[in-house]
């Protein structure tokens, strides 16, 4: 007999879990150990806006909608065509060094570099620049 749906998602998500909590190299990891005290404190950041919250724990993971759909099509990696040499489409592209998001860049993530982007403490930034460049949907 096949599980239902929602036992399935559950089980997923507790080996998930499981499996994120015993790495110790993972970024995710490296700023909180407690994956459900992790998503709760973005969720409270983001003002309790799933979306944005959604979109920012995907930015974290490193798998967007935006940088990986790809994977489930018979397309290429995408490429970015705002900038010159068309560099793949990254999480680290768009959020620091994309040509189109450069304003936006410097408004809302002034001081936060790629090693500093998984602390908690930068999540309102990460916010702000996500929410202000449109970005959310796409993430």
């Amino acid at each position: 007999m096949l599980a239902k749906p929602s036992a399935m998602k559950k089980q997923l998500f507790e080996c998930w879990r499981q499996t994120l909590e015993n790495q110790t190299t993972h970024p995710l990891t490296q700023a909180e150990k407690n994956i459900t005290k992790w998503t709760t404190n973005i969720y409270k950041r983001c003002s309790k806006n799933l979306s944005t919250t959604t979109a920012i724990i995907r930015i974290y993971i490193g798998h967007t909608q935006l940088t990986h759909k790809y994977i489930f099509s018979t397309s290429q990696p995408p490429t970015c065509e705002f900038c010159n040499g068309n560099p793949g489409l990254t999480i680290r592209h768009v959020i620091f060094e994309c040509s189109k998001y450069m304003e936006e860049r410097r408004r809302h993530l002034t001081g936060v570099n790629p090693t500093e982007l998984y602390e908690l403490n930068n999540i309102v930034k990460i916010k702000n620049f996500i929410v202000h460049s449109n970005l959310t949907n796409l993430l």
